[in-house]
């Protein structure tokens, strides 16, 4: 999308381009914040958003646009169609409920095999079994959570790629300013 602006009338480009830069910067900031803490969307990101979709209408009223907006267009709506598919991952998957249930079972499961302990079996060697049962479960279900949990923890997904456009816009905008601060939220 920030390729085909560079097609744009010189006047409505540096609009365009500038806004998706803002929206980019507030994806890689607090909306990545926003999802890994809350699992919910940034304001700041919404507002960018607005931002990108006002600029794109100003660019679409010029008549010398006329040839790319479509193109344009077409990548704006992938982009808030990857908004949405991103937002929706950010949600856990398992329900508390699951968790509730794999917290129950691993108890049971250790309560089972220190019932069925045999008897002549040294209790350190019953201890070592039980023990080492609960540290694997504990960390299956530790991983677990982890997992359900995209943009936080252990193994958490970075916005790596969209660092990597960001970058790219700023190479496109000749390497002039976003029109607001590192975290996407307009200077307007």
């Amino acid at each position: 999308m920030a390729e085909d602006t560079t097609l744009l009338a010189p006047d409505v480009r540096t609009d365009v381009l500038g806004t998706l830069r803002c929206y980019a910067l507030s994806v890689t900031g607090p909306d990545w914040h926003a999802q890994a803490e809350l699992g919910m969307p940034s304001p700041a990101t919404d507002a960018a958003a607005d931002d990108v979709a006002a600029a794109l209408q100003r660019a679409t009223a010029d008549p010398r646009n006329s040839v790319v907006m479509g193109s344009i267009l077409s990548s704006n709506a992938d982009r808030i169609a990857t908004r949405i598919e991103r937002v929706a991952e950010a949600r856990p998957a398992v329900p508390g409920e699951v968790w509730v249930l794999m917290v129950v079972t691993l108890a049971a499961v250790v309560a089972g095999l220190a019932a069925y302990a045999h008897p002549h079996v040294r209790r350190s060697t019953q201890v070592a079994v039980v023990a080492g049962s609960a540290v694997v479960f504990a960390l299956t279900l530790w991983l677990l959570h982890d997992l359900d949990r995209p943009y936080d923890g252990l193994v958490r997904t970075e916005p790596t790629a969209m660092l990597d456009v960001t970058h790219r816009m700023t190479t496109l905008a000749g390497g002039a300013p976003a029109p607001c601060n590192a975290d996407g939220i307009s200077a307007r």
